[in-house]
């Protein structure tokens, strides 16, 4: 029972996060300083490998934290932001679109660096395609739904 509750509560915080650094550099400034790039990719890593509404919105806030500053984005790469993502992907993606679009939105801002490289094996690859493809058809379904 206490899984989904601090599932939920993860969720509220990054939503929070998100909301507080949507164009506020001060807060994005006061979140990476406070350590809270570490933690999200923390989170990602182990509550996000399990819920993938918390990988999803980890990744949204990562993303909106980073904005368009490199220091942040190579802080996120070097805390294995690369790896946490790919795996959120690997993990979710295949089932979850929104966590398919996220993962590539957030892999698409991130620095490559050559000893993260690794990540991206052929079968990994092959999986992070399938999963955006994925996201890809959700989106058309939905938007023939919509109409």
């Amino acid at each position: 029972a206490h899984g989904e509750t601090n599932a939920m509560v993860v969720q509220e915080g990054c939503m929070c996060l998100t909301l507080l650094c949507i164009d506020n550099a001060d807060n994005r400034n006061a979140v990476t300083s406070a350590g809270g790039l570490h933690v999200l990719v923390s989170v990602l890593r182990t509550i996000g490998a399990q819920h993938a509404t918390v990988a999803k919105l980890c990744m949204e806030s990562l993303s909106t934290v980073a904005g368009q500053n490199a220091e942040y984005k190579q802080a996120i790469a070097s805390a294995g932001g690369l790896e946490a993502v790919v795996s959120a992907v690997l993990t979710h993606g295949g089932n979850h679109a929104g966590v398919a679009e996220m993962g590539c939105f957030t892999l698409g801002l991130l620095p490559r660096a050559p000893n993260v490289l690794r990540v991206y094996e052929t079968p990994k690859v092959l999986r992070v395609y399938q999963a955006l493809l994925f996201a890809l058809r959700a989106r058309q379904w939905s938007a023939l739904v919509v109409s």
